[in-house]
């Protein structure tokens, strides 16, 4: 086959290879990028309209003008080129674009063939040290470029709608389908897909299942999940393994389907298996200590292999681009420094990068990632907002009509859409009266709540402050989670923290004159006249629990990539690790022992009489409790309000509240505030 090569000013273009060579140093560009050079080589100093240019490299696909301006982008950035300077490549406004130096073809015996009989330009040496300049700044001004090159979505349209909620949607190949989890409780799940032409719906499975999220085949006909055996409440955590299953789409559709078991359940937690080819699939499985690493699996000879695992940093998320034939991989170090790692199918680290998060952004949370159907770049989201990624680790914010939070998101394979799941809720804040005459008559019965703090968003952890008649919460009612207090009747916003507060709880000084918050990833504390302090710690906190005392707080910190339940010093700043894991909740005790509730749902007192208190055990709707004095408070499945005393070890149902009730947020005498769910719902949603 002829060899297809060209030579344009100091640089060897070699279509046939992908490559763009200079100085003996060469670019390797998507193949989509080099036919679009070869047509502008072919009509040299010629204006190539922007529809011609898309009729001739994608003819049988529908794309966008950005798809070609991507492709734009990496050639210029291969010249050392930019849009400024257009030295190369010339953008012609509404019209198309052109190929400016004279360029000629290269034979194998060396001769040249010039295609265009325009002027050839021979470049001076101030020339020449200037191009030299340019390729030095080529990534800064590339970068600059391509952050203006932003991705809008100004119309949103529904997927589902139905009572049920209704996550992690996934387009079929083709783009006709979208696979997605419809929820059934809190922890089973079905698999469905939508007929997007025919809007109708098809349950694939007959069976309910503890399902992760489902991946399409390349060629459509088969779907990947996982299946987890069991509930946590309904197995210990030492019975619980992870399968990888499949199931034949075709057959799904004209009625539920068997899951075909692919790898066998395994103790080790495992999550998002995607397909490579038609008979390969990834997977991320955590080892002995919880360390995620990248598996492939081959089907046709049953080779599961090891494919690559971070030796400094932890694995959570990734993505893998057919059309590349590349991973990719976020990472966070122990640090909380999050990077970008590019693979190949191979396992080979391509690049790595770190990324450099928006100002307010809470650095310890885990980032999703998807690939654009191009390959060039991936969406994430921080904060709930969407973001563009690229591998050089830069972020661009996309323009979007105003939504409330959104999560998992996934491109369209071929047009310029996106499915996202979109997360609402409603929580209001009500208060209970356990009165003198009605504890004797226990329990009470309370089917309707006297609601203190009503809107239509967030609003949760509700706190009493000491003795006095004041109550602060946290809310989304500014559009994003500020603090907020109550007093004679008036709501009135405290917080002004440009990003908001990093989580929802309030926790007030024991004298009652402030409040402690995380906001741009440090300790805040807030006085009422909203004057505040900045804490600067040796580790990110990234939950505040309690204020015992005048100078300590109770908080959660990552130390060595661990959250740690740690007490901080507020003058001499620093923070002394309490000898238990997984902790959830806690609280000192008057007498400085320490009661927490831990990841597995089982409280502890730790002290004098350490002992887990059994009778807690599965009394939590929630993993929310509260504590007066020696008295711990919570709301159980049941919705049943109980109290436990620390000192007599006993348990007592209070009352029975309404189906809504979540969870008790503070105590306050014979008064109990408690957050109600008006309503939770997951909804998938199309961008374009």
């Amino acid at each position: 086959m002829k060899k297809r090569q060209y030579r344009l000013e100091d640089y060897s273009i070699d279509i046939t290879r992908n490559q763009i060579c200079k100085a003996g140093s060469c670019i390797a560009l998507p193949p989509k990028a080099i036919a679009v050079l070869e047509i502008l080589i072919k009509h040299q100093g010629e204006v190539v309209s922007f529809d011609n240019l898309m009729q001739a490299v994608w003819p049988d696909t529908i794309v966008t003008a950005n798809t070609l301006q991507r492709c734009i982008l990496q050639l210029r950035k291969a010249f050392a080129d930019d849009s400024k300077q257009q030295r190369v490549i010339k953008t012609h406004a509404k019209q198309g674009y052109s190929l400016e130096p004279a360029c000629c073809e290269v034979d194998s015996t060396k001769s040249k063939r010039f295609i265009s009989t325009k002027k050839t330009v021979f470049l001076s040496l101030a020339f020449i040290l200037f191009a030299v300049g340019l390729i030095l700044l080529a990534t800064w001004q590339d970068g600059n470029e391509q952050q203006t090159d932003k991705l809008v979505f100004s119309t949103v349209s529904a997927i589902t709608s139905s009572d049920a909620n209704e996550a992690y949607g996934r387009y079929s190949p083709d783009g006709n389908f979208v696979a997605f989890l419809r929820n059934i409780d809190a922890c089973y799940s079905e698999l469905w897909a939508k007929d997007l032409a025919q809007q109708k719906e098809f349950k694939l499975l007959e069976k309910s299942g503890v399902y992760g999220q489902p991946s399409w085949s390349p060629d459509g006909s088969k779907l990947v999940f996982t299946e987890r055996n069991a509930c946590p409440e309904k197995e210990q955590a030492s019975h619980h393994c992870w399968s990888i299953n499949s199931v034949e789409f075709k057959g799904a559709l004209a009625q539920p389907q068997q899951t075909t078991q692919l790898l066998d359940c395994n103790d080790r937690y495992s999550e998002a298996p995607q397909w490579l080819s038609d008979s390969v699939i990834s997977f991320l499985r955590a080892d002995v200590d919880d360390n995620m690493i990248l598996y492939t699996y081959e089907l046709d000879n049953d080779d599961l292999q090891r494919l690559y695992q971070a030796n400094q940093d932890y694995i959570y998320s990734y993505a893998y681009s057919t059309e590349r034939e590349q991973f990719a991989l976020l990472t966070i170090s122990a640090t909380n420094r999050h990077s970008i790692k590019l693979l190949s199918k191979q396992g080979q680290v391509l690049s790595s990068y770190a990324i450099n998060l928006p100002t307010g952004a809470t650095i310890y949370k885990k980032l999703p990632i998807a690939f654009h159907a191009s390959g060039d770049f991936f969406v994430t989201i921080i904060n709930q907002r969407l973001f563009q990624l690229w591998p050089d680790g830069r972020l661009q914010a996309i323009t979007v009509a105003q939504r409330h939070g959104l999560d998992q998101p996934s491109f369209h394979p071929f047009q310029q859409k996106m499915l996202a799941t979109e997360v609402m809720a409603d929580t209001d804040i009500g208060l209970v009266r356990l009165t003198e005459q009605a504890q004797q008559e226990l329990p009470m019965s309370i089917s309707k709540q006297e609601v203190i703090a009503r809107s239509n968003v967030s609003d949760e952890m509700a706190s009493f402050q000491g003795n006095a008649n004041m109550i602060a919460f946290s809310s989304k009612r500014s559009g994003i989670r500020q603090l907020w207090r109550m007093a004679d009747g008036e709501v009135t916003q405290l917080s002004q923290f440009e990003h908001g507060v990093q989580t929802k709880a309030v926790v007030w000084s024991p004298s009652g004159a402030k409040l402690a918050a995380i906001a741009d990833n440090q300790v805040q504390l807030i006085s009422l006249d909203k004057q505040v302090e900045s804490i600067a710690t040796e580790y990110l906190v990234t939950d505040i629990l309690q204020w015992p005392s005048k100078d300590k707080l109770l908080v959660k910190a990552i130390v060595q990539g661990e959250e740690t339940l740690m007490l901080l010093d507020l003058r001499s700043l620093t923070l002394q690790k309490h000898d238990v894991d997984s902790v959830v909740w806690a609280n000192i005790l008057p007498d400085g022992d320490l009661v927490y509730l831990a990841a597995n749902d089982k409280v502890w007192l730790v002290g004098r009489d350490s002992r887990q208190l059994t009778k807690l055990a599965e009394q939590l709707e929630r993993p929310i409790m509260t504590r007066q004095d020696n008295m711990l408070y919570g709301i159980n499945k049941q919705q049943q309000l109980w109290r436990y005393d620390l000192k007599n070890h006993q348990f007592t149902v209070l009352a029975q509240l309404a189906s809504n009730a979540r969870y008790v947020s503070s105590v306050q005498g014979d008064k109990v505030l408690i957050t109600y769910m008006n309503r939770f719902s997951k909804e998938l949603v199309e961008l374009y």
